[in-house]
This record gives C-alpha cells, sequence and structure tokens, in this order.
C-alpha cells in the first residue's frame, strides 16, 4: 500500500506543469474575457425578462373574495353560490 501511495505521489509530480507569468496572465485574460461574456450575457436576459412580464390586471368591479358574501344578494358565501 505504501509503494501505491508512493507511485501515485510520484505520477502526479511528473504531470506538473510550470508556467512562465506571461501564460498565468493571458489565462487571467481568458478567464475575464469569460466571466464579461456571462455577464452581458445574464444582463440581456434579464432585461428581456422584464419586457415579458405581465400587465397588470385592472378590474371594473372589486374582486369578490371566497368567505365574502355573495353579490347576486342570496345571503350565502361566495364560495358556496356562485364561486363553486
Amino acid at each position: 500500500m505504501k509503494f501505491a501511495i508512493k507511485r501515485a505521489v510520484v505520477e502526479r509530480i511528473s504531470h506538473i506543469k510550470l508556467m512562465t507569468q506571461e501564460e498565468i496572465e493571458a489565462i487571467h485574460r481568458q478567464q475575464e474575457e469569460l466571466l464579461q461574456a456571462q455577464l452581458k450575457a445574464h444582463q440581456e436576459a434579464e432585461a428581456a425578462k422584464g419586457r415579458c412580464r405581465r400587465k397588470k390586471i385592472i378590474r371594473a368591479t372589486i374582486k369578490v373574495g371566497r368567505n365574502d358574501p355573495c353579490p347576486c344578494g342570496s345571503g350565502k358565501k361566495f364560495k358556496a353560490c356562485h364561486g363553486a
């Protein structure tokens, strides 16, 4: 088991690649560009979502609740009269 651990450590160490400062900066620039593109796409999606919102419904009469008296004048609750 110790041999297997030592072998795994050596294999992983041998795959390490040292980078120059220029390579690191290039990777950072690529990541920054990717983040900016994602941010722009997110902002566009949020703007599109804002345009698609439903319009507010304006009623000519007052909305009747389930437990309010029925507007027909029967004296029953709306849910038992016309709400069923």
